[in-house]
């Protein structure tokens, strides 16, 4: 999803489409957030475009001062954004611990701001497919293979996670959105080879979508993210 201009814009538009669709759709109370969801991932498609657009015809994206302060504010701020969208979903569920919780990706976005580099392009190297890729913040494993090290993926993963679990409701919202993300990385690890590809998770945004747009078929509407019981009918007055 991530491999020119073209490609890039072409689905930040569709993203663009589909979480305004969600927005107005209505069906329950969960889809103005599955919008907001939906396009917070769908601005990676953005920033793919831009980069891909400064490298123009030359080998390699220029690492001048609008690809770094873009990559150290902008593409910091749009990733951990993403975060920020899971503890505003709209159920009942801890409402003190989220404002707290919205320290650790606010702490993620100061992180990278100042030891963030530029973003470069790479190609593929040992997945199905050999495919251009854009590597955010300059990032690079200890054998100097492209990509975000290891231990930093994983702890993304784990923000990302706990913030679903412990902030959507119904039980299955949460599972549904860790499920899809789980089948995007094993798509990744098979397409490009590895997971460590922040910017390759744009893929996400396509998956999500057609789970969100199909809803109607297989899950309840109506106002059911806090799950609260009716209320009890008043007793009435036996007749005379």
């Amino acid at each position: 999803m991530c491999w020119s201009v073209e490609v890039s814009a072409v689905a930040g538009v569709y993203g663009c489409a589909a979480s305004y669709y969600l927005h107005r759709r209505g069906y329950s109370s969960r889809d103005a957030w599955y919008g907001l969801f939906l396009l917070s991932f769908t601005l990676t498609q953005f920033l793919d475009a831009f980069f891909w657009w400064h490298k123009g015809e030359k080998d390699q994206v220029p690492c001048d001062a609008l690809n770094l302060y873009f990559t150290k504010i902008v593409v910091s701020i749009a990733i951990f954004f993403q975060v920020f969208v899971i503890t505003w979903f709209p159920s009942d569920r801890f409402p003190t611990l989220r404002k707290y919780f919205r320290l650790l990706p606010a702490l993620g976005t100061a992180i990278m701001v100042v030891f963030g580099k530029c973003t470069y392009s790479w190609v593929t190297e040992k997945g199905m497919l050999k495919l251009p890729t854009l590597v955010y913040w300059g990032t690079h494993q200890k054998d100097g293979t492209p990509g975000v090290p290891m231990i930093l993926m994983l702890a993304g993963i784990a923000l990302w996670s706990v913030a679903a679990l412990l902030f959507i409701k119904p039980w299955w919202a949460a599972t549904n959105i860790l499920l899809v993300g789980g089948v995007n990385l094993v798509l990744l690890t098979i397409i490009d080879g590895t997971i460590l590809l922040v910017s390759k998770l744009c893929f996400y945004c396509l998956l999500l979508s057609i789970l969100w747009l199909s809803e109607p078929l297989w899950a309840p509407g109506g106002d059911v993210s806090n799950e609260k019981p009716e209320p009890e009918a008043l007793p009435t007055t036996p007749d005379v």
